[in-house]
């Protein structure tokens, strides 16, 4: 957070919409809760990624690689949630939770062995 201190505020701002344009959501949309998450979490990340390289000389890869899992799980959890899981939201909850976990872990690892 401490890297985008320095951004232009126009940048803040589309880099705030991607995080918290998709929560917004939520209230509106409650059904697409599990799918939104996955959005903001996505979006967020990529945009950060994005704005900390061209903004704060920084290449976070694994924040990359974050957001695009979790945009990369939207359609399979849709498929997943929509056949296997249609009489059970609950079930179809905690599968967009452990996606997040992947995606974030998936980030950790990756930014753990690329700094050896």
């Amino acid at each position: 957070m401490k890297k985008s201190l320095g951004w232009p505020l126009q940048i803040k701002i589309i880099n705030g919409l991607c995080w918290a344009g998709p929560f917004s959501f939520i209230p509106v949309f409650h059904q697409l809760y599990p799918y939104l998450i996955l959005l903001g979490i996505g979006l967020g990340n990529i945009s950060t990624y994005f704005f900390i390289k061209k903004y704060s000389n920084g290449n976070n890869k694994e924040q990359l690689l974050v957001g695009l899992i979790a945009i990369c799980i939207i359609p399979i959890s849709i498929l997943v949630d929509n056949t296997i899981f249609s009489k059970n939201y609950e079930v179809a909850l905690l599968f967009s939770r452990l996606s997040i976990a992947a995606s974030y872990g998936t980030g950790g690892v990756y930014a753990l062995i690329g700094r050896q």
